[in-house]
């Protein structure tokens, strides 16, 4: 995870490096989370499993998804006002542990959340079963590229910096 300011106003550097220490963890809840939307889909249709994508992701090099991990990441604390972190969660009653571990554990639980909402967009889980699959190379760039774009756009309402770009 890079830390860095991704919205107007996000001064959390805090909890950016929280959500670094972490950053793992959000990986595997990505990619093991799409993963499990084709293993559904496969199971549910009774077809073979796409043959342009791993059968198995245990093994993937994590440099692969960082500026979407960063996006996410930014999203979450964009909608959790997060750069008030004591104010925002020090009464949040869904957590018992103390800060940071509370704040993490919500950015965790979110992102799990996130992407089992993607399944009403598949595009999402396929530019990460396409990165995963061309880890490091021309097609795995691509869709690197894609999925940041289409990470912008869905939640195009964070008021992005615009040297992220906003298409």
């Amino acid at each position: 995870m890079i830390v860095g300011y991704y919205f107007d106003g996000d001064n959390g550097d805090h909890v950016q490096w929280q959500q670094h220490d972490v950053y793992r963890d959000a990986c595997r809840i990505i990619i093991l989370g799409c993963y499990d939307h084709v293993k559904t889909a496969t199971v549910l249709l009774s077809c073979p499993w796409p043959s342009e994508w791993l059968p198995n992701v245990e093994c993937y090099d994590h440099r692969t998804i960082p500026v979407s991990h960063d996006l996410l990441a930014a999203v979450w604390r964009y909608k959790t006002n997060c750069g008030e972190p004591d104010l925002f969660w020090r009464h949040n009653a869904l957590f018992t542990r103390g800060w940071p571990y509370q704040a993490m554990d919500g950015w965790l639980y979110w992102l799990r959340d996130e992407i089992k909402s993607w399944s009403e967009e598949p595009e999402l889980i396929r530019a990460v079963m396409t990165i995963i699959a061309n880890q490091n190379n021309e097609v795995g760039y691509e869709a690197e590229e894609r999925l940041a774009r289409l990470l912008r756009q869905r939640f195009s309402s964070v008021p992005w910096r615009t040297a992220l770009g906003k298409s």
